[in-house]
């Protein structure tokens, strides 16, 4: 075997070592991992602290939830930071009025 790691795609290790695996629902493990590579390299550190959001918030959601927000994000170019701040600022409204 005369073929090395290096330049090889993670679809393809996957395919190479991922298989008496059990498959996993959707995309799979390579698929999701580039998208969420893909996202996360959007975000760096001076568009942080140029939009004055400096703290880390972490969650643990559905896959379905996470690309829903960023795919929001996405299309009304908006950050990460911003969608939950609009979130948030519906649910103590509908709160406040009674809907909660």
């Amino acid at each position: 075997m005369a073929e090395g790691f290096a330049g090889a795609s993670m679809s393809a290790l996957a395919d190479k070592f991922g298989k008496g695996r059990r498959k996993t629902r959707g995309a799979s493990v390579a698929d999701r991992i580039a998208e969420e590579n893909k996202q996360l390299s959007k975000i760096d550190g001076r568009s942080l602290r140029r939009t004055g959001r400096t703290e880390v918030l972490a969650a643990r959601v559905k896959l379905e939830i996470k690309t829903s927000v960023y795919a929001y994000a996405e299309r009304h170019e908006l950050k990460l930071g911003e969608v939950v701040e609009m979130a948030v600022e519906l649910l103590m409204r509908d709160e406040q009025n009674g809907k909660a």
